[in-house]
């Protein structure tokens, strides 16, 4: 009872989360009213294609199909919702418009956040459920409002991406995630090396004294010797599945039977992306998922070189985004 009292959200506050289905609904009519949505937009990366198709045939030879086939079918709306999406807002007025709705958004969640923290004492988890959430949200979000704000020509611009991205630091202090300050900092780290303004350098050492100064309990806590057993079960039943795993979201099911965790049933994921990948569909799925990220990479790369300083900041911020969820990926599911 103790831990849903800690991740419900502020009481009397809407849970963003409720509205994604709506929202992601409401904006595929609108971009095939308009016609921003073709068909080609469903072109996906080899490599992306090539992960799904694993995840199929996973799913289809998985010792629990009945867990793994509708896991599968969950992910791969996911996915291709996800491809839609970002084909609609494409074009630059649109994102453009989405900015400020997403900038408002985003004061929300850093109002409920300070909330939490300053009346309730406790970890800030915003609307998201967990303070892990809320972190996640933070290093998702805050390049693509605080990144096209500080590329602005216009002076009142860059005080309020410097100000917006102040904030959000504070929220991920707030939300006491460790790896997540680990890789805000290596966030920070590529767009020093990119942008290279004094005001990079100087946010880099706050988010270094922030991870040493505000982090809310020991480096080491009591809960990461259970998370450390769950990295090495599921290197083990990887090991026993190498080829095709044991399919998608199999891997709670199975984690029990699975030496050396005797508390293994506390856990659904292994907390460790490149893991759960290994054990749910086979060890190829980890050079399939380098082999996107470097594409991924590559494509942002090259397409900076050929647009605005406004657009190439959102291309950076999809860099940043992408370095900062690889980060935390490795300790946080």
């Amino acid at each position: 009872m103790a831990m849903a009292a800690q991740q419900a959200p502020w009481p009397g506050a809407p849970d963003l989360q409720g509205y994604v289905p709506a929202a992601a609904g409401a904006a595929l009519v609108v971009g095939l009213v308009t016609g921003e949505l073709r068909f080609r937009a469903l072109r996906m990366p080899p490599a992306l294609a090539l992960l799904l198709s694993l995840g199929a045939l996973s799913a289809l030879t998985s010792p629990a199909p009945w867990i793994a086939i509708p896991a599968f079918i969950e992910k791969t709306l996911w996915v291709v919702g996800a491809v839609l999406l970002v084909s609609l807002f494409s074009p630059a007025p649109a994102r453009r418009a989405a900015l400020p709705v997403l900038v408002l958004l985003t004061f929300e969640q850093i109002a409920m956040a300070l909330h939490q923290s300053i009346s309730l004492r406790r970890e800030a988890w915003g609307s998201l459920g967990t303070p892990n959430a809320l972190a996640r949200y933070v290093l998702m979000v805050w390049p693509l409002v605080a990144l096209p704000l500080l590329a602005s020509g216009k002076a009142l611009l860059r005080l309020s991406g410097l100000l917006l991205g102040g904030a959000l630091s504070v929220v991920l202090v707030l939300s006491s995630s460790r790896m997540a300050w680990v890789a805000f900092s290596v966030q920070w780290l590529l767009i020093v090396v990119r942008w290279r303004p004094k005001i990079g350098v100087g946010v880099a050492i706050a988010a270094l004294i922030g991870m040493i100064v505000f982090w809310h309990g020991s480096l080491i806590r009591a809960d990461d010797m259970q998370r450390i057993m769950a990295w090495k079960t599921a290197l083990a039943l990887a090991l026993q599945h190498p080829l095709l795993g044991t399919g998608l979201g199999t891997f709670g099911s199975y984690y029990q039977l699975v030496p050396p965790s005797p508390t293994a049933d506390a856990l659904q994921t292994p907390h460790n992306l490149l893991l759960h990948l290994a054990c749910e569909l086979g060890l190829m799925s980890i050079p399939l998922l380098m082999w996107l990220m470097a594409a991924g990479w590559w494509h942002l790369v090259s397409a900076e070189r050929r647009v605005d300083r406004f657009d190439g900041a959102f291309l950076l911020a999809a860099r940043v985004i992408i370095v900062g969820l690889a980060v935390q990926s490795l300790v946080e599911y």
